[in-house]
């Protein structure tokens, strides 16, 4: 099997950001354990700044051109 093959049936189930910012709002609102709602907080905080840096990145490409 080549790697392109390989590729095909890969299937991709990573959530999207709405659907990953959804999961962390119920874990921040409904968790009673205090560390998961840490956690949930930095990462929507993480992302966050992943999505500032994708804009910035974008802006950049598209002054370039």
């Amino acid at each position: 099997m080549t790697e392109i093959e390989k590729t095909k049936r890969t299937l991709n189930i990573s959530p999207t950001w709405e659907g990953s910012a959804k999961a962390l709002l119920l874990i921040i609102d409904r968790s009673t354990v205090r560390e998961d709602v840490e956690w949930a907080k930095t990462e929507v905080v993480r992302m966050g700044c992943i999505i500032d840096q994708q804009q910035k990145n974008t802006k950049e490409l598209l002054e370039s051109i």
